[in-house]
Order: structure tokens, then sequence, then C-alpha cells
């Protein structure tokens, strides 16, 4: 029977050892190499990489939703937790005679953490109470680290956010210099246009960070907490195994207590390591933006080639006057050029008042045209005749004003004759207005 028991032990010193590496791998299969001392880069940062894709890359939507219902699981489980730690503790002051009811809080909160009650937690309850779950730090630990989880997770996510609307602001800023670039390709270099600061790669910052450390540290508190209960218990099952029957010395609510502690030990591992996933993500910058990367890369190296010529010596009047001459010169370059583009823009918009002029003119006579070939339909129903040729179409524009335009008969094509009356309105609109000028 003895045996038994070591084997049991056996096997949770495995579960252990399982569990703690996929605690430390990450879940990525990434090799990363040491940059630096600290110990959160040495797990997650890489040299700098020549592909700026080969980034950290955020867990999916199914991960997070799954990381947000089992925060809210652990959490129900610690409060009903507590709560029965809270009903054990009352009903251990009331056997006392010396109640402390009604006074302030700290004795209330002394009561709540210190009080040596039990609450039917039969598993790790050899321990001491400030470590096993049949007492309330335990259960405290566990819900700091589900909020603490949950304000990496929102980190991450207010950073990705930023990220993405910083992205769509330098979109929005580099619409208009491309089309000045297309106009004016030599700008950058000249001086004449300047790009806006690129949007760097996001990176986690220091509090996300110190973040991730408090997330992994009391995760592993917790972690060891429940080994060291399911360790004690099955210490004591081996122990009293020589008597009896190791097998019969677990009743149902011990597996389910010991099923209770390794299924929230092994979801808060993992949800840890989703949210640490979160906050170490990385999102790329603008190396792959709209503008051409050959574009900034030039204007970059003009920047450094102005800076290496600096002279160490401080700068006279006549250097400042200068540098002020040529940014007058840009100024006035970027003047012309925006009133060109002005005399381009008021070009068009004659041209459209022209356009809109002789749709204008085309709604009339469509309209005009219109009532006359109602009264053409009108008579030739009076008539019986429902056939209607081109020439008869042709009378409807020329009718209006006493003219003959086309002798071409066309009775089949519906199209024809209305363009046919639309154009013969148009020519006797023009020979109106030439007889109008003759007159005057």
């Amino acid at each position: 029977m003895k045996q038994l028991g070591i084997s049991g032990q056996y096997l949770v010193v495995l579960f252990i050892i399982f569990v703690i590496f996929i605690f430390w791998s990450g879940g990525s299969k990434k090799t990363r190499q040491v940059t630096t001392t600290r110990i959160v880069h040495q797990r997650y940062y890489s040299n700098p990489r020549s592909n700026s894709r080969n980034l950290n890359n955020p867990p999916g939507k199914f991960n997070l939703f799954a990381l947000t219902f089992s925060i809210c699981i652990m959490l129900l489980i610690c409060f009903i937790a507590l709560s029965e730690w809270n009903s054990a503790v009352i009903n251990e002051l009331d056997g006392e005679d010396n109640r402390r009811y009604g006074q302030s809080w700290d004795y209330a909160i002394n009561d709540f953490l210190f009080t040596d009650a039990d609450m039917g937690f039969e598993v790790g309850d050899e321990l001491p109470q400030r470590m096993s779950p049949n007492g309330p730090w335990y259960w405290i630990i566990y819900a700091a680290s589900c909020f603490f989880i949950m304000i990496g997770v929102n980190r991450a996510s207010n950073r990705r956010i930023k990220h993405g609307k910083e992205l769509e602001d330098s979109e929005r800023s580099l619409r208009p210099i491309l089309r000045r670039l297309a106009m004016d390709p030599n700008g950058v270099i000249e001086g004449r246009i300047r790009l806006p600061s690129a949007v760097p790669i996001s990176k986690p910052s220091k509090k996300e960070e110190r973040t991730i450390i408090l997330i992994y540290a009391v995760s592993a508190l917790v972690l060891i907490w429940t080994f060291l209960s399911i360790g004690s218990y099955f210490n004591e099952l081996a122990t009293e195994a020589n008597n009896k029957y190791w097998g019969n010395n677990m009743g149902e609510n011990h597996n389910a207590q010991a099923f209770l502690l390794i299924s929230m030990s092994l979801i808060n591992t993992i949800s840890s390591q989703i949210a640490v996933r979160y906050l170490f993500a990385e999102y790329e910058g603008e190396d792959d933006s709209i503008l051409p990367t050959s574009v900034r890369n030039q204007q970059d190296k003009i920047e450094e080639q102005r800076v290496r010529n600096l002279s160490s010596e401080p700068a006279t009047p006549d250097d400042v006057l200068k540098a002020l001459a040529r940014e007058m010169e840009a100024a006035k370059a970027e003047a012309a050029f925006l009133r060109q583009e002005l005399d381009e823009t008021k070009n068009k918009v004659k041209g459209l008042e022209v356009e809109l002029d002789e749709k204008k003119v085309e709604l009339e006579s469509i309209q005009e045209i219109t009532k006359s070939m109602e009264k053409i339909v009108e008579d030739n129903k009076d008539s019986g005749d429902k056939a209607l040729s081109l020439q008869d179409s042709v009378m409807v524009g020329d009718n209006l004003f006493s003219g003959d335009k086309i002798d071409k008969q066309i009775f089949n094509d519906p199209q024809a004759i209305a363009k046919a009356a639309i154009e013969a309105y148009r020519e006797g609109r023009k020979d109106s207005s030439k007889i109008d000028l003759d007159f005057d």
C-alpha cells in the first residue's frame, strides 16, 4: 500500500514539472537571444530585426474571449469561497464570549483575516492558515492575480487602440503630401516639403513591464501554494495507507476540492500567459505605409548631412539670417505651389459651372419636348395612329422655333426619336439666339 502512496506523489511531482514547463515556455517557439540584463527582456526581446514583420504577435480574439471568461469564473469562485469563509468566521465568533460586533472596521478586517475558523475545505488544511485554501489569504491572492491580469489586458488594449489611432492620423496627414510629391518630386530634397514624423513600432512600456512582473509573481505564488496544498494532502493519504486502503481515504468532496484547485491553478497559469503575451505584443509602425520608404530615407539622409555639417562654434547672427532667408525661400516656393493649385482649382470650378449650365439647358429642353410629345401622343390617340416617326419627333423640337432640320424617317428606334427631338430643340434655340443678337 505504501507503494501506491509513493506513486501518487510521483504523479504530483510530474504534474508540477509539466505545469511549470508550460508556465515558463510562454507558448512561443521563436528563439530568443539575450540583449539586456533585465529578465523581462531576456525572455521576450531579441536582437534588432532586419525584417520589421518579425514581431511578437498579440493573442487572437478567441484567446482574449477565453481569458475574459476564465477571469470571470475565477473571480466568482473566489467570491463564493470568501463568502463561505466569512460565514465560518461569524459562526466561530458566535461561540465566543468576547464578541466585537458593531466596533470599528479594523477589528472586522482583523477578525476576517486572522480568526482560526474552518470553512470545510479539507485539501491543504494541514498547512498554515495564510497558505491553506481553508483560509482567506489563498483566495485573496487568487483574486489579486485576476485583478492584475485584468489590469494588464486593459493596458495592452489601450496601447493597441492608441497605436491604431496614431497610424490613422499619420496616414491622413500623408495623403496631401503624396499629391504634392506627385507634382513636385524634388520637394523633399529641396526642402519645400517636410514629412511628418513616422509612427515607430509599438513596444511595451516600463509600466507594462512592471505589470508583467506583478502578474508573474502573483501567479507563481498561487501556483506554489496550490501545489503545497495538494502535496500535503497526498502526503497525509500516504501516511495513512499502512492502516487503510489508500484509495478509501479520499471521499467525493476531496476529489472535487483537489480537482478545483488543480483546474484553477491551470486556468490561472494559462490566463497569465495570454495576458503577458498581449502585453509583450509589438505592432508595426510606418515601415509599410503609403509613403515610400525611399522618400523617408532620403529625408533622413538630408537631415543627417545637415547635422553633420554643423559647426562646433556658436551660431552667429549672419548664420541665423541665412537660415531665415532659406526658410523664406521655401515658404515662397510653397506659396507659389499653393497658388498654382488654387488657380487650377478655379479653372476646374469654371469648367464645372459651364457644364452645369449646359445640363440646365438640356433639362429645360427635355421638359419642353416632353410636353410637346405628350400632345402629339394625345393627337395620335384621337386619330387612331399609334406610330411615331423621326420627322414627328423633329417637329416637336423644331416647331418650337419654326424650323425644319431633319428629313430622314425612322419609326422603330425610340431612343433615336428622342435624341432627334432634343437636337432639334437645341438647334432651334441656337438659331433663336442668333436672331436676337442680329436684331440687337
